[in-house]
């Protein structure tokens, strides 16, 4: 998986954090999708400085070739730079969810008609909470992490060490 970090809007990430985004993502990302599918995605990550306090949401994804093909393998995820560093790594799991449904062909989003086809189903003027690719990337979420804390916490003792 080929991976992109860029700081935006006021955020800024030391070399340790940036590395531990990295192998979070591809963390999660071999979590939920299979060894050949990893290796063709290629992920930019955005981290912005008051994205949350801007959007209302602490993360987004969209495919960036989503209209070339109907199994997408580049991708961009905005992120919010939070106060808590742990917290954008959970939000980075469930965004990670979105990868794999967007490139499993799982999760298509239409501009016209503002309508989403999840699963083969179509769904319009959905309730956010209630829809089934959020209702799967939220259940997800937790799990990922908890399999990611150890790493995490390994990484943080070897990173104690450095001046």
């Amino acid at each position: 998986m080929k991976i992109t970090l860029r700081t935006k809007n006021g955020a800024t990430l030391t070399a340790f954090e940036r590395k531990v985004v990295k192998l979070a993502s591809l963390f999660y990302a071999n979590k939920l999708m299979t060894p050949r599918m990893v290796n063709s995605i290629e992920l930019v990550i955005n981290v912005h400085g008051e994205y949350h306090k801007r959007t209302g949401y602490l993360g987004d994804v969209m495919p960036v070739d989503d209209e070339v093909t109907n199994r997408p393998k580049k991708f961009e995820i905005n992120l919010d730079w939070p106060k808590r560093f742990r917290r954008m790594l959970i939000s980075l799991g469930h965004e990670m969810v979105h990868v794999k449904q967007y490139a499993k062909g799982e999760l298509k989003f239409h501009e016209r008609g503002n309508i989403v086809t999840f699963q083969k189903q179509q769904y319009t003027d959905d309730e956010y909470w209630e829809s089934p690719w959020e209702i799967e990337a939220y259940g997800r979420e937790p799990g990922l992490w908890q399999k990611f804390k150890p790493t995490y916490r390994l990484l943080l003792e070897e990173n104690r060490g450095k001046v």
